[in-house]
């Protein structure tokens, strides 16, 4: 059952052309561009959603605010609630491979640093998806 399940979530992945590894790429760039940005494109809408959810769970006017405004309350959300920043690790990490899991429980901090980044650049590039 590992196995099928393992396969099953590589093959979901989209392949990204411009994320690409050298021979000269550390492990975790690899680990980053083979496995979270591909992890992080898929669950996009997903964590779109869940974005809307916490902005209306928060009160927060899209339509009465600047992209500046809508920029600084996304990012500082993602680092100081930490409710909202775990649930979109989650949402990545929930995809992972055995293999990748036991990587990942050994790289936590770092991990969680990137899913963060790579997230919240997603969330700023694709503000007009939130109305």
């Amino acid at each position: 059952m590992k196995n099928e399940r393992n396969e099953l979530l590589i093959q979901l992945r989209p392949i990204i052309k411009s994320s690409k590894t050298l021979d000269n790429t550390n492990q975790f760039e690899a680990f980053q561009n083979n496995t979270l940005r591909p992890i992080i494109k898929f669950q996009h809408d997903l964590s779109i959603l869940l974005l809307k959810s916490y902005l209306n769970n928060n009160k927060f006017e899209l339509g009465n605010s600047t992209t500046e405004k809508i920029s600084d309350f996304i990012s500082t959300a993602l680092k100081k609630d930490k409710q909202l920043n775990l649930q979109v690790i989650h949402t990545i990490t929930g995809f992972l491979t055995t293999e990748e899991f036991e990587y990942y429980t050994q790289n936590k901090k770092e991990t969680h640093k990137r899913i963060t980044q790579i997230c919240t650049e997603r969330y700023l590039t694709n503000l007009e998806q939130l109305y």
